[in-house]
């Protein structure tokens, strides 16, 4: 009976260390494909800087995320963790209009996959917020 509770413990000891790990890691993961995404795919003459738009999201999503352990152990939060939550949260409402308001022309000088992906990424940001 021992040896199951054991058993037990470690199954969930294991469980919980995985959701921890999934916690971080696809988040890093998702902000840094955001990252190289925009300086990947940028272009320049692009009207509306989309790719630096997506930089931004990305690097301020893995500083939210370092702040966000660091803080964890206080009970109230740092301004600067709100101020990036905050920032966080407007950005994916510019980067909507910004992308749904490109035409004609401007569409020629921006990059046709990052415009699909943001397109896609931001409308599916606000819907989510």
């Amino acid at each position: 009976r021992s040896a199951v509770a054991r058993a037990g413990r470690r199954v969930k000891a294991w469980a919980y260390t995985l959701a921890l790990a999934l916690a971080i890691i696809f988040p890093a993961m998702f902000c840094s494909w955001l990252v190289f995404l925009g300086l990947e795919h940028g272009d320049d003459r692009c009207p509306r800087d989309l790719d630096g738009l997506v930089v931004w999201f990305g690097m301020l999503g893995l500083a939210a995320m370092a702040v966000d352990c660091t803080d964890s152990a206080s009970p109230c939060s740092s301004a600067v963790r709100l101020l990036l939550k905050g920032v966080l949260l407007v950005l994916p409402w510019v980067g909507t209009f910004w992308t749904l308001h490109l035409r004609g022309a401007a569409l020629e000088f921006c990059d046709v996959f990052l415009t699909r992906i943001s397109a896609l990424l931001w409308t599916s940001l606000v819907i989510a917020e």
